[in-house]
């Protein structure tokens, strides 16, 4: 009886060596891998999710800001431009920097425009004008602070465009200009034309 319980238990044990080294243990390792595997994955799947929404909003989020620039765009587009004075009908610009009174000899680096709207234009300049002396390409360039004033919106093919300028400079006093787009008489190519008072 003793040896028969006792061949049960080496039974018992041989077999239970037998699971653990032969197929079903490997077996229970391969299910315990492909859990963890699986735990990966929907971890992994899940991070792919979160990330995919926050993308989402942020791609939504960002989209309005374009759209508010493209607004404004839009608006500016709308807005009457200035010439700039040397390139005749190209290059119209809404707050352009520079302008150029009748050539090279003379021009406005606007400072700040303090409006721009569809029926005038302000802005701070400061006025450079060319002494020539002895010649215009070896003079040297004087500094006045001026304002300077845009009216009278006209339209070219669909675009407005601001064709009248005034700019007051101090030099000895107070000076007044007036100037107009436009071209002199057998030109092709407008500039700002005008002089005292204009």
């Amino acid at each position: 009886m003793a040896w028969c319980r006792g061949a049960r238990l080496k039974l018992a044990r041989l077999r239970l060596a037998r699971c653990w080294r032969g197929g079903d243990w490997q077996a229970r390792l391969r299910h315990t891998r492909l859990t963890r595997f699986g735990v990966t994955v929907l971890a992994a799947g899940a991070l792919v999710v979160t990330a995919g929404s926050t993308a989402a909003a942020l791609t939504l989020r960002g989209s309005r800001l374009p759209a508010a620039g493209a607004a404004r765009a839009a608006q500016a587009a709308r807005l009457p431009v200035a010439y700039n004075g040397v390139s005749g009908w190209q290059h119209g610009q809404v707050r352009p920097h520079v302008i150029y009174l009748g050539g090279s000899t003379a021009f406005l680096r606007i400072a700040r425009w303090s409006r721009w709207t569809g029926a005038s234009a302000a802005g701070d300049a400061v006025l450079w004008v060319d002494t020539c002396q002895p010649t215009c390409a070896a003079g040297h360039y004087r500094t006045y602070p001026a304002t300077v004033r845009l009216s009278r919106a006209a339209d070219r093919a669909g675009a407005g465009f601001f064709s009248r300028m005034r700019l007051r400079y101090e030099h000895g006093g107070p000076r007044d200009y007036g100037f107009r787009w436009g071209t002199y008489r057998g030109a092709t190519v407008p500039v700002w034309i005008g002089g005292p008072g204009g």
